[in-house]
This record gives C-alpha cells, structure tokens and sequence, in this order.
C-alpha cells in the first residue's frame, strides 16, 4: 500500500532494494542513490525479501513473471508492483575467448546479427521474443523512473542504436476500456 503512494523517484528511494553481490544492477543504483541490500546469492534474496531485510527486490521485465510463478508459494505476499517501474540501459554481450578462434566467433555473431538486421529478422524475432516475455505482466500505464547507468562503456554503440531493446511504449500506454453495447 505505500508503494501505491509513491510518485517521484525520490519518493522511490526511501524504500530499500534487494540485489546479489556481482550484479551490474547494484552499482547502477548506488550511482542513483538507493538503498541496496546486498545478498551473497540469488536464493537468499527471496527469503530475505520474505524476512522483510528490504522492501523491494528489482527485477527485469524478462525475468519478472518466471520467478514471480517459481517463489510465490514460497514467499507470502510475494507480489509483482502494478504502478510503476524502473528503466535503466542494460546491454546484453556476448563474451568470446580472446585468442584467434575467438575473434573469428565474434566475427561471425557480429556478421550474423546485422545479416538478421538488414533482413528484418532480426527485428521480426525480438517482436515475437518481446510479446512473449510481456504477455503474462501488464506494464499499462505504469510510472516510468529512468536512472542513468554508469557502468555503460564509452565503446558502447549508442542508445539509438537498432540493437537496444528500449521501447515499451506501446506497452505503457494506458488501456482505453472496452467498449459496452
């Protein structure tokens, strides 16, 4: 119920965020002045979320809803918020070995992905991919609170970028009521 009150990120930041020790998510909220609980494993966040260590433990849009159908009978009140959501830019990599072999594997992932680009595959797929992962969560009309992301490389290509997964804004848009006859 205080979570329906909140309307600013600063609002926001009074609650605490649980989050694992290696992530990426914990420097990029440090950096935007949360409060982060730390745990030493992925498990542990979910009984100490339970516990009531932290208010809130932040998930991604592609995670959300699996996790929310692994733990719920195993934490009470598990829930997944409504109103709101955080967005931050979260690039996915693929590591390669950095020998001869390795640089001809990135090659070949580089080539592969702009071959799907320049045919409109690739772009076919994550529409599909997209659907599929946000079918089961309603992100209608939710409060967005964007946070910068620190950890981003100045090698990283640029937001606009046709690779960035960013735009939910057709997911957002409020829904309009079904019409009644």
């Amino acid at each position: 119920a205080r979570l329906d009150a909140v309307k600013s990120i600063e609002e926001l930041k009074a609650f605490s965020i649980g989050q694992a020790t290696p992530w990426t998510d914990v420097k990029i909220l440090e950096a935007n002045q949360f409060n982060v609980v730390i745990a030493n494993n992925y498990e542990g966040l979910f009984q100490m979320l339970g516990m009531r260590r932290f208010d809130l433990f932040s998930r991604g849009v592609i995670e959300i809803h699996s996790e929310w159908t692994a733990h719920k009978d195993k934490v009470p009140g598990l829930a997944i918020e409504k109103h709101m959501m955080l967005a931050y830019p979260m690039p996915r990599y693929f590591f390669v070995p950095r020998t001869p072999a390795g640089e001809k594997m990135a090659e070949r992932i580089e080539d592969g992905l702009l071959r799907l680009a320049r045919s409109g595959e690739f772009e076919r797929r994550y529409l599909a991919y997209k659907k599929l992962v946000l079918a089961d969560i309603n992100l209608s009309g939710r409060r967005v609170f964007r946070l910068s992301n620190p950890q981003l490389s100045d090698k990283a290509p640029p937001l606009t970028d046709k690779f960035w997964w960013d735009d939910l804004s057709a997911e957002l848009a409020p829904r309009k009521p079904a019409a009644t006859h």
